[in-house]
C-alpha cells in the first residue's frame, strides 16, 4: 500500500481521495505562509511610522492647549523642545 507522493502517511486513493486531500493540504500550507507574510509586513510597516506620528500628534495637542490658553508660552516652548529631541 503506497502513500501519496507529497504526504507518504496518507493512503493512495486516486484523484478523488488522496489527490484532493493533497491539494487541500498544500492549499492550507500556502494560505498559512501567505497569511504569516502579510501579518509580518503589516506589523513592520505600522511600527516604522509610530514615533513620528506620536511626535506630530503631541505637538498638535500642545499647540491646541497653547491656543486655548491652558499653558503659557514658556511651557509650550519647553514641550516643543522636548518633543522634537
Amino acid at each position: 500500500m503506497g502513500g501519496c507522493t507529497y504526504f507518504p502517511f496518507l493512503p493512495r486513493m486516486g484523484f478523488f481521495g488522496g489527490g484532493v486531500v493533497s491539494i487541500l493540504l498544500w492549499g492550507l500550507i500556502i494560505a498559512g505562509v501567505i497569511y504569516l507574510v502579510m501579518r509580518l509586513t503589516r506589523l513592520s510597516g505600522s511600527n516604522r511610522n509610530t514615533p513620528q506620528r506620536d511626535t506630530t500628534d503631541s505637538l498638535e495637542i500642545a499647540k491646541q492647549r497653547y491656543a486655548k490658553g491652558e499653558i503659557t508660552q514658556e511651557e509650550y516652548t519647553q514641550m516643543k523642545k522636548v518633543l522634537l529631541q
